[in-house]
């Protein structure tokens, strides 16, 4: 049996990455490619660390060390199809490399329960960082924040650390020490000998190998194959159609890491992306047969394509078509008419995601008007509200154009929309729409509607507010600033159609898509709390006097807690409700929950939750 244990270095700097490892680790293997550019994976046992404590149960236990420090050669967006759950992250910090919010966001999405260890680097100045506030807000922290100085002699921070790490590792194996029994092992070895000269295997070809090696049972066969997605020696990813399993050999240098990194770096650095631009026909320089590069065929293009757009890289907006929108335009010179009748709506936002432009652009990606988008912005049109209203006034339809404007300094999205008053607004929705519905999309995305007044346009009130006073009848709005009321109807027929059947509709309809917000919240409490829940009685599955009745428990909880870590997933609501039925009716889980503290209390307030929100 092997014990393996995958371990994120997460940095903005390589040289702190290298400090790192030269402070910990006793002879470093492969010393010059340790320390150079790109993602290296280096592997050892705890016997290899430095101060490492004397430990029979992590004894031999190998430790897969993942280099993901910033690296210029490396692009940064593409650092999340490494990061994994059931592993260790450890961040390393110094008076010049912070940013550590941006870091625990990402590991908290990507890393899922993984406990998370914090180094500080002291030998460049001191510095201080809110542990207090960060251990609130990322629990699995769980206070592991320790001083180190890598340019001293002085190892007291790393014995700290050293003592700290082991104590993590024995007490919580099961959220990232994984043991690979001996007939995965050879199962593990077969996969690595079988992509020695091409980098896929299908999922026919996996299952095979394992019946191939005395692997009879598909729960096994799962098990492991979430195993090594853990560690990363499988990359498979369900959400790229008829895509195979694309396997990572740490024993050879990681020939099949670089061959990937390098096809994705070779695309986003390509003089062929126009305007964020690149069709598929452009990338024949990709196939052409080069004794310095890598080759890659239709396939491998294809599947890497497919990972940028998983990633949110880019789009394919038209078949053949990919749009990269941090290669669209930084600048855009347009001249819009100053006397035309106009509607103005800002979104105040409490962090601006980089790609809201990019997404409402594949939305209404035929509004587009003669290629006027940029990285911050698009100019619009719609051709189909046209087609629909053109026989009422089609001179009045066709010059009704939407401008929408980010501003990250600002975190806005300001949306002006030209033309005759009814046409004017009824666009306007379908772009506020759009807005909603991407906004959704986003963990944590707080977002305040704002109108500016009529004749103070400098002057912002909040939109919701006023749906509110006009649900209730309420007929002025105070504006302390411009000491006067404004009538309510005067402030909602900006953005709203003036005819009162339809103004209520919306009304209502805005106010309800708001309460869905809240009930958003309800519904991520929930899903937080089971699998809170799930973590709890796999920790105590160990108990179980049956070896086959624990294997099996063990598979059914790792593959709904996988289910249900998407919230967004159609098959989201069916395996919640199989789980709560699990709750009421399975006898080994209704034994472990009494082992929980207050777990029958937990069981009962998340059966609660689940009544009042379905």
């Amino acid at each position: 049996m092997s014990r393996e244990v995958k371990i994120h270095l997460i940095s903005e700097s390589k040289s702190l990455v290298n400090s790192f490892f030269k402070k910990t680790i006793h002879n470093l293997p492969n010393n010059d490619s340790l320390i150079s550019s790109g993602i290296t994976i280096t592997s050892i046992k705890t016997s290899d660390l430095k101060f490492f404590p004397q430990n029979s149960a992590l004894e031999n236990t190998v430790l897969h060390f993942w280099d993901l420090s910033i690296d210029s050669s490396i692009p940064q967006s593409i650092y999340p199809l490494f990061m994994t759950p059931n592993s260790v992250y450890l961040l390393l910090l110094d008076n010049f490399n912070q940013n550590e919010k941006f870091w625990l966001k990402l590991i908290k999405t990507h890393g899922k329960s993984s406990p998370i260890m914090i180094l500080k680097d002291k030998s460049k100045g001191v510095f201080s960082i809110e542990e207090k506030s960060l251990n609130l807000e990322f629990p699995l922290i769980d206070n592991q924040f320790i001083n180190v100085n890598f340019d001293d002699d002085d190892d007291k921070g790393i014995v700290d650390f050293m003592e700290n790490f082991a104590q993590l590792l024995m007490f919580k194996q099961n959220k990232c020490i994984i043991e690979l029994q001996n007939s995965w092992l050879l199962i593990k070895e077969a996969i690595f000998k079988e992509t020695e000269q091409v980098k896929f295997i299908s999922k026919k070809k996996y299952k095979q190998v394992c019946y191939d090696k005395g692997v009879y049972n598909q729960t096994d066969s799962e098990l492991l194959f979430e195993y090594l997605k853990n560690l990363s020696i499988i990359l498979f990813f369900k959400e790229i159609p008829f895509a195979d399993i694309y396997i990572i050999n740490f024993s050879d240098n990681s020939s099949n890491l670089c061959w990937l990194i390098d096809g994705i770096n070779r695309i986003l650095t390509s003089k062929k992306i126009n305007n964020g631009c690149l069709y598929w026909r452009d990338l024949d320089f990709m196939l052409e047969d080069d004794e310095e590069k890598n080759i890659y065929d239709t396939k491998d293009l294809y599947y890497i394509l497919e990972l940028l757009i998983l990633l949110n890289v880019c789009y394919e907006i038209d078949k053949g078509c990919y749009l990269f929108p941090n290669k669209m335009p930084s600048d855009f010179v347009l001249s819009l008419p100053t006397n035309r009748s106009q509607t103005c709506f800002i979104m105040q936002y409490n962090y601006l995601p980089f790609d809201i432009i990019s997404r409402l652009m594949i939305m209404m990606k035929k509004d587009i008007i003669d290629d006027q988008y940029w990285v911050y912005g698009i100019l619009l049109k719609s051709h189909n509200f046209s087609k629909l209203h053109a026989s009422i006034n089609p001179e009045a339809v066709n010059d009704v154009t939407a401008l929408i404007i980010a501003d990250p300094d600002n975190k806005q999205i300001r949306i002006t929309v030209y033309g005759p008053d009814r046409y004017r607004r009824h666009y306007f929705q379908v772009i506020w729409n759009h807005l909603h519905d991407i906004n959704k999309k986003y963990d944590d995305l707080e977002v305040k509607e704002l109108v500016p007044l009529p004749d103070r346009p400098d002057k912002l009130i909040n939109y919701q507010d006023l749906l509110g006073y006009e649900l209730h009848n309420i007929k002025k709005y105070p504006v302390l600033q411009s000491y006067r009321n404004y009538l309510v109807s005067d402030l909602l027929d900006t953005v709203i159609d003036n005819k009162k059947v339809n103004k209520k509709e919306i009304v209502i309809n805005n106010i309800v898509n708001n309460q869905n917000s809240e009930s958003q919240v309800e519904y991520e409490k929930l899903q937080k709390d089971v699998l809170k829940l799930i973590n709890a009685i796999s920790e105590k599955i160990s108990t179980l006097p049956n070896n086959e009745d624990e294997k099996k428990l063990k598979s059914i909880l790792n593959n709904t807690s996988n289910d249900l870590e998407n919230i967004e997933s159609p098959t989201y609501k069916k395996q919640l409700r199989q789980f709560i039925e699990m709750l009421q009716s399975n006898p080994h889980i209704t034994n472990l929950v009494k082992f929980i503290a207050n777990g029958p209390d937990k069981v009962n307030a998340i059966i609660d939750l689940y009544n009042h929100i379905m």
